[in-house]
This record gives structure tokens, C-alpha cells and sequence, in this order.
């Protein structure tokens, strides 16, 4: 088993799950990504929940070193990329996708995780899910093209959120943020793609209204 668990974080329900599964159950170090890089959506797009992902990504560093203190050098600080090129390989993965309908855009946070791992060498995991998944298509796609790891791709999100209830860490998971396009009131939207595949209500506290950058 390997010692340390590298995981691409948002602090959105799926991630989540699955750092708690490594940190609680695996008994394993989890070293979580956090990506930051401008238009990781596309070129001139500025994702407003930013601010959201990471109130989620502290409320949960804090929450879980503080509920399993044994367990809190398992969790290590977060590694922040900002400055994360594309290359023309990559673009062009990003240009094949949108053509075979895998992406809905030609740009996507995808293709920055995928950029990331090869340019660091790294085995890093991306938290897709069986929800956000349209066709094995995509799946064969994902693993021929992109330079990361999915392991929960044969997981939907009521899977895991039973696998933390039976482990009993699912109060985490209420505590998360599934939301691109937050409301000033710190709500969801309601309306997005993660939105409509979210199974929770988010109990996630704010100090401020929404910040849009």
C-alpha cells in the first residue's frame, strides 16, 4: 500500500469522501492539490465559488484534526499550483474531447489536473463519481487520455455517502460545497450540473456573503 495519497481537492462532497476513506479506513496520508490557476474553466470564465471551495477545504482541515487528533499528521498541508500552463498536447486532448462530446467545453479544470501530473510526475486522484458520468465512452476516454487516476468512477455519490454513514464520518460530508455559481446569500444555485447531481443540503457556515472576484 502506498504511503501517501495525492488528491486533487475542492472541498466538494465527492473529494471529501474519499480523503476520509484514505485518512480513516486506508489508515494512509492524504496530501491534498489545490489548483488555482486563471480560466481553470476556460479562457475570461472566473469561477465565483472559489471563495465557497476553500471555506469548505478549512472548514474540513479543521474539523477533522480536531475530531481525530491521532490522525492529524495524516493530513498533510495543501500544495497550491497557480501558475499551470497547457501545452499543446494537452489542448489538443481538451479540442478531442469537446468533439467526442466527453467535455462540453474544450477547456476545462480536467485539463489542469491532467497538465499537473504529467509535468510533476505525479499519481494523482481526480474525484469523479459514477453521476458525473454520461457514457463508457467518456470512461475509456478518461483512461486513454488523461494523466490521472478515478477511482471512484464505479461509485455514485448515494455509495459513498452510505459507505460514510456505516463508518460513520458522514457529518463531514454536510459540511461540504457543490455549487459553481453560489448565490450572494451563500446558497446554491440550484441550477448548475453540480447542483442538480448533489445529494445533500449543504450546512456549510460563511463569515461573509459571496465574494465574486
Amino acid at each position: 500500500m502506498k504511503d501517501v495519497e495525492f488528491v486533487f481537492y475542492s472541498g466538494g462532497f465527492d473529494t471529501t469522501s474519499y480523503l476520509l476513506e484514505c485518512l480513516l479506513l486506508k489508515k494512509i496520508k492524504v496530501q491534498p492539490l489545490i489548483v488555482k490557476s486563471p480560466y481553470i474553466d476556460g479562457e475570461g470564465m472566473t469561477r465565483i465559488s472559489n471563495y465557497h471551495e476553500e471555506i469548505a477545504r478549512n472548514n474540513f482541515y479543521y474539523k477533522f484534526k480536531n475530531t481525530y487528533p491521532s490522525l492529524s499528521n495524516n493530513l498533510l498541508n495543501e500544495i497550491v499550483f497557480t501558475d499551470v500552463i497547457l501545452d499543446s498536447d494537452t489542448i489538443q486532448i481538451g479540442k478531442d474531447a469537446f468533439n467526442k462530446k466527453v467535455f462540453s467545453r474544450e477547456v476545462n479544470q480536467l485539463l489542469y489536473f491532467h497538465q499537473i501530473c504529467k509535468d510533476n510526475n505525479l499519481d494523482a486522484v481526480v474525484g469523479y463519481q459514477k453521476d458525473d458520468i454520461e457514457s463508457e465512452n467518456d470512461i475509456i476516454f478518461f483512461k486513454k487520455n488523461l494523466n490521472f487516476r478515478t477511482p471512484l468512477l464505479n461509485y455514485t455519490k448515494h455509495d459513498l455517502l452510505n459507505k460514510a454513514i456505516k463508518n460513520k464520518y458522514d457529518s463531514f460530508l454536510y459540511e461540504t460545497w457543490s455549487c459553481w455559481n453560489p448565490l450572494p446569500n451563500n446558497k446554491p444555485c440550484g441550477k448548475c450540473e453540480l447542483c442538480k447531481i448533489t445529494i445533500v443540503e449543504t450546512r456549510l457556515k460563511f463569515p461573509i456573503k459571496t465574494k465574486i472576484i
